[in-house]
């Protein structure tokens, strides 16, 4: 787990909930090396806290493609800084998006007695808290 302090709202990853399905697939993504970008649907809520349940997922050529209530994207580093900074920027750069997560790695996770791979992200929600964390579903 990794935490970063920044100024402008965010909360903890684990307000964002993004179906096993949906981070499977990315898995794959992430394992042939592709270098996607994702357009998330879903709902955000502002109470009782910042939170963002994502429901569909598409690919989308570019940033200003993303009709959506989120993005997220492909980068192998796991340098915490870095990615923080990177999230920062766009979701600064993206008022419309209350999400925006990256995906450095893949990991396998026991779901209800089956292993599934799954991509791991690091997300950044736009919201009251004040920390960025990483967790995997």
């Amino acid at each position: 787990m990794c935490a970063a302090q920044s100024s402008s709202p965010t909360v903890p990853v684990t307000g964002v909930e993004i179906p096993v399905g949906i981070l499977h697939a990315i898995a794959l993504d992430v394992d042939q090396r592709h270098d996607v970008l994702y357009c998330y649907f879903g709902d955000r809520f502002l109470t009782p806290s910042v939170r963002v349940r994502v429901d569909s997922v598409t690919t989308v050529p570019s940033v200003d493609k993303c009709d959506g209530v989120g993005l997220g994207f492909i980068m192998r580093s796991k340098d915490p800084l870095l990615l923080s900074q990177l999230l920062r920027g766009v979701i600064d750069g993206n008022p419309r998006f209350g999400v925006v997560s990256v995906y450095y790695s893949t990991e396998d996770i026991d779901r209800f007695g089956d292993i599934v791979h799954v991509a791991r992200p690091l997300s950044m929600l736009r919201g009251a808290a004040s920390t960025l964390t990483s967790s995997s579903q």
